[in-house]
């Protein structure tokens, strides 16, 4: 029987999956038992490298070399790319929301709001869902009733009442949240808005005593308020039930086992504070002696790869983020449908910091490299 080859992950990966693992998965099945860690990846969700989405089956587990085998339920050659899985979301707090605890706060504050719509954007396959439904875990307790409209669900919750539609049969997103509205519930998490129907009917949810989550795919925060705005809905029901707007990207984490320390010379230093503070309000001097006070000597990080990142110098994703939150300052600008640059400029104004800022704020930190986030911000 032809055995297949799987890149090996470590126990810390095997424990909460990632998107990084790649396993070549010849026609025979196994049939070995997997032990102990069956249970954690039974029905989990495989992506494959050809775009098929299938429930696969943990076939073994090598505790001594970490090595995973999974069989789809059609046997074929096939990429794995991601393993999900599908009952337990990550705790918000290893998302890493931003690299001071001011963004954590307001994100907290603002999904606890008893009513408005809270909106995750980001470019397909830049974790919305993930984080989405994070942040649902966040707040799913016994006294609150939550259900969610999705297509596909893809991450299954204990708590949830979870709808899965259909939209060849009929079964939109739109139909899907006017039945769910029906039960009254107290939070609705829409998988996307796709359309001016279903952004309409999110929007006037929020506004009769309901907290509402969507994604949008969209390149940054303030995007996303236009985008809504071009859809068609209506600007003063909009600005009153908008709570705020989370981007995000991911970029790859720096192996903490080979990583090292690289001092800045000044004349680094002053064209990191160029970049950062490249079209806002701030200016870089101010913004050195900031880094400064907060990080002592500055340094950027590099990691060359060793075994345990098996050269690659990086191990595991991590997100950076953007948060716009709306202020009573805002409502004027969507009123008149400002454009992108009125709105972003308020919302630096008021403190927000942007994709990149917090990247390389998070190279700083040394969880990431310049590389990576100028890959994934510009």
């Amino acid at each position: 029987m032809t055995r297949p080859r799987v890149i090996p992950i470590d126990a810390a990966q095997a424990e909460q999956p990632g998107a990084d693992t790649l396993i070549d998965w010849p026609l025979p099945p196994l049939q070995e038992a997997a032990g102990e860690l069956a249970p954690l990846f039974e029905g989990a969700l495989v992506t494959y490298r050809d775009g098929r989405r299938l429930t696969g089956q943990l076939m073994r587990f090598s505790p001594a070399t970490g090595l995973m085998e999974f069989c789809p339920e059609r046997a074929a050659i096939a990429h794995v790319l991601a393993v999900e899985n599908p009952l337990d979301p990550k705790p918000l707090d290893r998302i890493r929301l931003q690299a001071g605890a001011e963004l954590r706060e307001n994100v907290d504050r603002l999904v606890r709001k008893p009513n408005g719509i809270f909106i995750v954007c980001c470019p397909t396959g830049s974790g919305k869902s993930t984080t989405l439904h994070s942040i649902l875990g966040h707040i799913n307790k016994a006294d609150c009733e939550i259900w969610t409209a999705e297509d596909p669900v893809e991450i299954q919750q204990e708590g949830l009442r979870q709808v899965q539609v259909n939209p060849k049969a009929g079964w939109t997103i739109a139909a899907a949240m006017r039945a769910v509205l029906r039960a009254n519930p107290d939070v609705i998490m829409v998988g996307e808005m796709r359309d001016e129907e279903t952004a309409q009917i999110a929007i006037e949810a929020s506004l009769t005593g309901h907290t509402v989550f969507s994604t949008l795919h969209t390149n940054n925060a303030v995007d996303s308020v236009v985008r809504l705005l071009d859809m068609g809905v209506q600007p003063f029901n909009f600005a009153d039930s908008l709570l705020g707007v989370l981007a995000q990207r991911l970029v790859r984490r720096l192996c903490p086992a080979c990583r090292v320390a690289e001092p800045l010379d000044e004349a680094r230093v002053v064209a990191l504070a160029n970049e950062y503070c490249a079209d806002t309000p701030q200016q870089p001097r101010a913004m050195v002696a900031e880094w400064e006070g907060r990080y002592g000597p500055l340094q950027l990080w590099i990691a060359p790869g060793c075994d345990d990142c098996r050269g690659a110098g990086f191990r595991g994703r991590l997100g950076v983020h953007e948060l716009f939150i709306n202020v009573p300052a805002t409502a004027p600008l969507i009123h008149r449908r400002a454009e992108a640059r009125e709105l972003r400029a308020l919302a630096l104004q008021g403190g927000m910091r942007t994709l990149k800022q917090d990247g390389i704020e998070k190279c700083l930190q040394g969880h990431t490299d310049l590389n990576e986030v100028r890959g994934a911000c510009g």
